[in-house]
């Protein structure tokens, strides 16, 4: 059980309240620790040095139970595998202009992203609906050309 003791501010000046509490289960410097979302020690000399928080006795490369129990580490990301074939995938995006229109009162363009070559396909659209016809030609342009089916489209 933890008893709390709230101190309010002395001043008017102040802008904000300090609490501070005694457990039988932590050290002070861990309760503080705990408190700060587990900053790293040093951080917590400093906060004390300034009297951001109260004064406590910490040990020198003191090291707090839960975070080395608990330690999590970020997983690196997996490495992406980029298509090495013409057609297997396809990036598209559908984006609009914000409200200024093309030369041609276009309104959104489409485009179509091949992963592999990296070569890249536009269509400007007057409405979004228009997208479905842009893939159609996209897919009929490109197929005819390499001689071979698409087999992922991937949009977000």
């Amino acid at each position: 059980m933890i008893r709390l003791n709230i101190n309010y501010p002395s001043s008017d000046n102040s802008v904000c309240m300090a609490s501070s509490s005694t457990s039988n289960n932590f050290h002070k410097s861990e309760l503080w620790h705990a408190r700060l979302g587990h900053i790293h020690y040093k951080r917590l000399k400093d906060m004390s040095k300034m009297s951001l928080i109260p004064a406590f006795d910490m040990q020198n490369n003191e090291k707090y139970k839960t975070c080395m129990l608990t330690k999590i580490t970020r997983q690196p990301f997996k490495d992406v595998v980029k298509e090495n074939k013409v057609l297997d995938l396809i990036h598209s995006d559908l984006c609009d202009f914000h409200a200024t229109p093309s030369l041609g009162n276009m309104k959104y363009v489409i485009t179509f992203i091949d992963d592999a070559s990296r070569y890249c396909y536009i269509y400007l659209l007057h409405s979004k609906d228009e997208a479905l016809d842009k893939f159609k030609i996209y897919k009929q342009q490109v197929e005819l050309h390499k001689n071979k089916l698409i087999k992922v489209l991937r949009t977000d």
